[in-house]
């Protein structure tokens, strides 16, 4: 190792490292020009080294300033920063070279900070013993208006505060705390300073490209998807602890410093996946802070970044290193990044955008739902372009999108899922207010998740919306660089006037509407304003001889302009060639021959100003001006070094100088009089850098040394293949096919082309391991050349001798093999055919007869080989012509395949239901509504083996038939329909009309021993009856005792003595009639009776006391005693076994008695239970059953009979016909 910081670091390894013999402060990478800044604190200097080779580039000396510093890059990348806190200074630098542009003095301490996109400085400085957010003015060192944000004014930080910034420098980060713990990092959004709180680490990147925020906490990698809210994470190890992470803005990796196993380490991981790429330990044991110890660069944008880093190794020595990823890139494309939808704003699409990939020739998008299944990711279209408009969305749920890079066999991975919604509602404004600027006043508000496509900005000086005018028209907002769901967005008024208060509104529009006006919820009002930089700034280049002319453009906030000039790119030096003028053009009479100058014009008021620097100018002389751009090749060649610079146009020779140093009189000449802008050297030693300067001259002399380029010379490698010979592909004509003969020992070579036979523009077309390579080529009808290199033991070797040869045009042949589908999908028709060599995509054209002439283009695809025609219409035959294209090249259209849709067939209806006795006239059949159908055909069967007929066509989904019969189960089924297909047909339901009750239904109380005599009347169309049985008047607790086509039965099951309620049904084959009501029936203890069994009757009068009567309580009680009516009381006898139940009727001519009821039972206690006017009575030994007979007053006076002889005759209820015996009784006085 060397131990000289100019000696840099190794060209070649992955990992390198340099002792050096000074103390490292802060290290930091500048990715556009691939370099790396290093504090010196030991010389107290800033040390610039290659981000690729590890050489010293350049070198600048702080003097007294280097203590404590903090880098910092401005948005440009042109100019680093350089605080020095102890001496309250910031320094600025020209990146890449190091060359002095100023010195601010600023009013605080500075220690972190960060450029925005405003151009201002943003750092944490000591205010009042406490470090505080400022901002400064990059131009001049003053504090800038602070943001009105009550937060940012009062708080404070400790002292391992952090601030960062996204890379277009529209966010600021600002961690509290250095702890290894998570912890709160407020987060605002520069200009309009929104206060974006949010919970991060302190240790992290953002990708902004990606929108990715990579973070590191204890053993843990995390990378966050702020678009889609995912979030992955990777292992640094058992027991290890993330210290720093560092990423290159679009890099596909990230680095992250650990500690673990009492070692430090630097891994690499992947941001697709957080899979681990690589691992360095670092030799030390020192316990490093975080922060300031890693730095990001571009080593291939396209596959890596690089990282350089600092520590103290266990020696005691302090140590630089580098790492490189030294793996070949993979066959595939960079991951695509910035993928955004749009939300809500539109009714009918979602468009799909996204950041270009280099080298990618198409773009695939899929698309998943989110909610309810399904929710697979599918395809959804391909295009060339980075928009995409997505039609295909049926409802109003979220969507996701994801996009792949696709050029050929290559692609990148699949990235993105960007939300993206429709939304059927105008857009709403949510938030609308104003903050001051220092050159304006910001209209900033928020919109809901309708998005607007148009914004109009009224401003008015009252409080009334009538006076507003219209101030702005916004048709394209851009998208926030932030989450795609924080729709923010801010406009600036600057044609204002300071003090003066202002009211703004906006409408905001979309293809669902207009929403608003909606009013800020503050007036706005300006700060004193400084003057804006004035733009289109130029200089006259040669234009004239006597001067150089210059022109700008008006800064609305200038009330005069500076004019500065300088012969170096520093307006820290710049002399002032006027002041105060008021036009915006000047002439610089006082420009020497042969000089270039570079100008800046500053707009100037009472509150300040800001600067533009032009290109550079001179006038018109006949001396040269010195030559620009010089550069020199680097380890291009081994025997020489080419040399090339700006040709100057009355320039007739150069002469080329050399020097081992960057010190410009250490120049000597190594070639004069030089025809072209161009030469060759051969410096003395190998791997050594060399400086250049050129000095143009004619016949009135010369100009001054141009700026230093630089070169080297390589050490020997393998000697270039010969016998090179290069054809046009027979397959592709955009390919052609290499061949060589290779070199003993190499194994690979590197194949370069250009369209001139000029090397040093040759572009890398790859590697090649063998004797033979394929190149794609972009253009046809052009002549390439093309040079072989060969490569080993970590050197290539000088290119050989170009060969050429001449691309010519070949038209694509047509495609082969095409197939369209003929009746195999309803909705759309499938294309397909053969691949053809060298076609990207292909075109389908459509007619309506078999002849390509008359064929419209319908769709373009890409490399997919089939293709959907989801715009043809049902019943027409199409014919089908594909052509295979490429970007710059058309085909033959293929022989035409005719094609078709399938018949719509209509989606089987479900029937619903055919009701089952709900009606009594009428059954009621309904089902749902099937896709494509016009009409309905509903079938009908009367029975099980009856056939079915139509008995409706109708549009709508239900039918009242009304041709229906009791007793009949229809079974119906129903069939979808249109011109072109019927659906299947429906599951078969069935439906009946009610069957009434039967009427008449009576059950007997008492009449039999131990039964119960049920019957009823016939009902029409029941075949037989269901009777019920239930000890309550409940029917849920009934049970079946019986079914019989009869219309009477008698149940002997019932328990004797026991009240039941009963129920009856009529049944109709399977249908089963509606239920009755309940009748109450129980029979009594005992024997069944035998009318023989009868053996007579008697009749007794009972007289004065002997009258009685029974109570309700079925007692029999004395009624009034002494009174002196007469009663009589019919006694019938029986044989003491049988005699429970009598029917006594009168024979015709008893007028003499009242009217009875005809039965007269007793219970079980030998208590008579008549039914209407009489009471009866039975003897305690049931001989004997006796009812009480009153004959009317009016019959007994009138008669005054001493006797009379009634005629009986004697029946039960099993057997309904009456004793043939009249059983005669004698009136007994």
């Amino acid at each position: 190792m060397c131990s000289d910081a100019e000696a840099g670091f190794d060209p070649s390894g992955s990992q390198v490292e340099q002792v050096v013999p000074w103390e490292v402060g802060r290290i930091c990478a500048d990715p556009t020009l691939d370099v790396f800044y290093v504090v010196d604190l030991t010389d107290d200097r800033i040390v610039a080294f290659d981000g690729q080779t590890g050489e010293v580039e350049a070198v600048v000396d702080l003097g007294d300033d280097a203590d404590g510093g903090f880098l910092a890059f401005s948005l440009d990348g042109e100019t680093v920063y350089y605080s020095t806190p102890v001496t309250s200074r910031i320094h600025s630098f020209s990146a890449g070279t190091l060359v002095p542009t100023g010195v601010l003095e600023v009013k605080y301490p500075v220690w972190s900070f960060v450029c925005g996109c405003d151009g201002n400085l943003f750092g944490l400085a000591t205010v009042d013993k406490e470090i505080k957010l400022r901002i400064f003015d990059s131009r001049t060192g003053e504090v800038a208006s602070t943001p009105k944000v009550q937060e940012i004014d009062d708080s404070s930080y400790n002292s391992n505060a952090i601030v960062k910034r996204n890379p277009s420098g529209t966010l600021l980060f600002i961690s509290h705390s250095a702890s290894l713990n998570v912890v709160p990092v407020s987060r605002y959004a520069i200009k309009t300073w929104n206060s974006l709180h949010s919970v991060l680490f302190h240790k992290f990147a953002h990708d902004e490209s990606s929108n990715l925020t990579l973070s590191t906490d204890n053993d843990t990698v995390s990378i966050f998807d702020r678009n889609s809210g995912e979030l992955k994470s990777g292992h640094l190890g058992e027991g290890h602890t993330g210290l720093d992470v560092v990423t290159l803005d679009g890099a596909p990796d990230f680095y992250v410093l650990s500690k673990g196993d009492s070692r430090h380490y630097i891994r690499r991981f992947s941001k697709s996946d957080g899979a681990t790429l690589g691992e360095w330990p670092l030799d030390t044991n020192e316990d490093v802070p975080d922060g300031g110890y890693l730095a990001a660069g571009r080593f291939d944008v396209l596959v890596s970044g690089s990282v350089v880093y600092r520590f103290v190794n266990e020696d005691g020595d302090r140590v630089l290193g580098l790492i490189r990823p030294d793996e070949e890139p993979e066959d595939s494309l960079p991951t695509v990044g910035g993928i955004r939808a749009t939300i809500g704003t539109y009714s009918d699409r979602i468009d799909v955008t996204w950041q270009p990939v280099p080298g990618a020739s198409e773009y695939w998008i899929f698309r998943r739902a989110i909610g309810p299944p399904p929710n697979a990711l599918v395809p959804v279209g391909t295009t060339v372009n980075t928009l995409f408009t997505d039609p295909d969305i049926t409802f109003l749920g979220e969507f996701r999108y994801h996009v792949v890079a696709v050029d050929g066999s290559r692609s990148s991975n699949l990235a993105g899922d960007a939300p993206g919604l429709i939304s059927d509602r105008p857009p709403i404004i949510r938030y609308l207010d104003t903050s001051a600027l220092v050159d304006g006043i910001q209209v900033n508000w928020e919109e809901g998740d309708s998005r607007a496509h148009t914004v109009r900005i009224l401003r008015s000086e009252t409080e009334r919306l009538e006076d507003a005018v219209e101030m702005a028209v916004i048709d394209e907002l851009f998208w926030p660089s932030t989450h795609p769901y924080w729709s923010q967005f801010s406009w600036i008024d600057e044609d204002v006037e300071v003090g003066r208060a202002y009211y703004y509104w906006i409408t905001s529009e979309n293809e669902n509407g207009v929403g608003g006006p909606y009013p800020a919820r503050n007036p706005g009002m300006t700060f004193s304003i400084a003057a804006r930089s004035p733009s289109d700034l130029s200089a006259t280049d040669g234009a004239f001889d006597d001067r150089v002319e210059l022109s700008w453009a008006v800064s609305k906030t200038a009330t005069s302009y500076r004019v500065l000039r300088n012969t170096t790119d520093s307006v820290v030096y710049a002399e002032t060639l006027a002041a105060g003028l008021q036009e915006t053009r000047f002439s610089d009479t006082t420009a020497l021959p042969g000089i270039s100058y570079y100008y800046w014009v500053r707009g100037e008021n009472d509150f300040g100003g800001g600067e533009t620097r032009a290109e550079r100018g001179h006038i018109r002389s006949n001396l040269p001006v010195e030559p620009n751009h010089v550069w020199g090749t680097f380890r291009t060649f081994h025997e020489k070094i080419v040399i090339q610079w700006e040709e100057i146009p009355n320039a007739t020779s150069y002469d080329l100088y050399r020097s081992e140093s960057r010190i410009e009189n250490m120049l000597a000449l190594v070639r004069s009089n030089i025809s072209g802008a161009r030469a060759d050297d051969v410096p003395p030693e190998t791997e050594k850098t060399y400086y250049y300067a050129v000095v143009a001259k004619n016949e009135f002399g010369e100009s001054r040394f141009s700026t230093l380029g630089k070169g080297m010379r390589s050490d020997p490698g393998p000697p270039a293949p010969t016998e090179i010979e290069a054809t046009q592909s027979e397959d592709n004509m955009f390919e052609v096919d290499l061949t060589w003969k290779g070199v003993d020992g190499v194994a690979s070579y590197s194949v370069y082309w250009n369209t001139e036979d000029d090397f040093l523009g040759a572009s890398d077309s790859g590697t090649a391991v063998g004797e033979a390579y394929t190149v794609r080529v972009r253009y046809i009808e052009k002549e390439y050349f093309f040079w072989i290199r060969s490569s080993g033991s970590g050197r290539s070797g000088d290119p050989s001798e170009s060969v050429s040869v001449f691309v010519e045009e070949r038209f694509l042949p047509p495609p082969t093999g095409v197939k369209a589908s003929q009746g195999t999908s309803p909705d759309r028709v499938e294309i397909t055919w053969e691949e053809v060599a060298g076609a990207d995509y292909y075109s389908v054209y459509r007619s309506e007869i078999n002849d390509a002439s008359t064929a419209e283009q319908i769709v373009e695809v890409a490399s997919f080989l089939k293709a959907f025609d989801y715009g043809a219409e049902h019943g027409v035959t199409y014919y089908y012509f594909v052509e295979a294209r490429t970007n710059s090249q058309k085909g033959e259209l293929s022989e035409g395949a005719a094609g078709s849709l399938a018949p719509l067939v209509p989606t089987t209806p479900v029937l619903i239901s055919a009701t089952d006795g709900d009606f009594k006239d009428r059954i009621e059949v309904g089902w749902t509504s099937s896709s494509h159908a016009d009409w309905y055909n509903l079938y009908r069967s009367p029975g099980e083996e009856e056939p079915y007929s139509l008995i409706e066509t109708t549009t709508t989904t239900a039918f009242v038939d009304y041709d229906v019969l009791p007793g009949i189960l229809y079974s119906y089924y129903v069939v979808a329909a249109n011109s072109e297909a019927n659906s299947e047909a429906s599951v078969i339901n069935s439906g009946h009309v009610w069957i009434d009750p039967p009427t008449g239904f009576r059950a007997s109380e008492g009449m039999f021993q131990g039964a119960v005599e049920l019957n009823w009347e016939p009902v029409p169309g029941a075949d037989s009856y269901i009777v019920y049985r239930s000890p309550l008047d409940d029917f849920s607790v009934a049970e079946i005792v019986w079914a019989t086509a009869d219309l009477t039965y008698f149940d002997e099951e019932g328990e004797p003595g026991y009240q039941y309620y009963y129920f009856i049904q009529a049944v109709a084959g399977e249908i089963s009639g509606v239920l009755s009501s309940s009748v109450v029936g129980f029979g009594t203890v005992g024997p069944p009776f035998r009318p023989d069994a009868l053996l007579g009757a008697s009749y007794e009068a009972l007289r004065g006391d002997n009258i009685y009567s029974f109570s309700r309580a079925q007692r029999l009680k004395r009624i009034v005693k002494g009174k002196r009516r007469t009663a009589f009381y019919l006694v019938i006898e029986n044989d003491g076994e049988s005699g429970d139940v009598f029917r006594i009727i009168g024979t015709p001519g008893n007028r003499f008695f009242r009217p009875v009821y005809r039965v007269n039972t007793f219970n079980d206690t030998g208590v008579i239970t008549t039914r209407g006017l009489q009471r009866g009575y039975a003897s305690s030994d049931r001989t004997r059953a006796g009812i009480l007979i009153r004959p009317t007053a009016r019959a007994a006076k009138s008669k005054r009979r001493l006797s009379k002889v009634f005629r009986l005759r004697v029946g039960s209820i099993g057997d309904p016909s009456l004793s043939d015996t009249v059983h005669s009784v004698v009136e007994k006085r």
